[in-house]
């Protein structure tokens, strides 16, 4: 007798977009948002810049900057 192959069944795939859309939404009354949602909000972005704020600036844009301050410095 011969084996079946059991197939898995294929996965959902879901999208950046998708899990933004099926977020839950609060209540925005008038165009306010919550003030304990706005806190949380201004601590994610805080915590992203910050992150942003501390990376390394890249070596080609060092050597970019040092050219253009060269030819800055080279002009009468």
């Amino acid at each position: 007798m011969a084996k079946r192959k059991v197939r898995n069944p294929p996965r959902k795939v879901t999208t950046a977009q998708q899990v933004v859309n099926d977020a839950p939404v609060p209540p925005v009354s008038q165009g306010h948002i919550d003030p304990q949602l706005q806190e949380h909000i201004g601590r994610q972005l805080q915590a992203l810049y910050n992150e942003v704020l501390e990376e390394p600036v890249p070596e080609r844009f060092l050597t970019l900057l040092s050219e253009l301050e060269r030819k800055r410095d080279q002009q009468p």
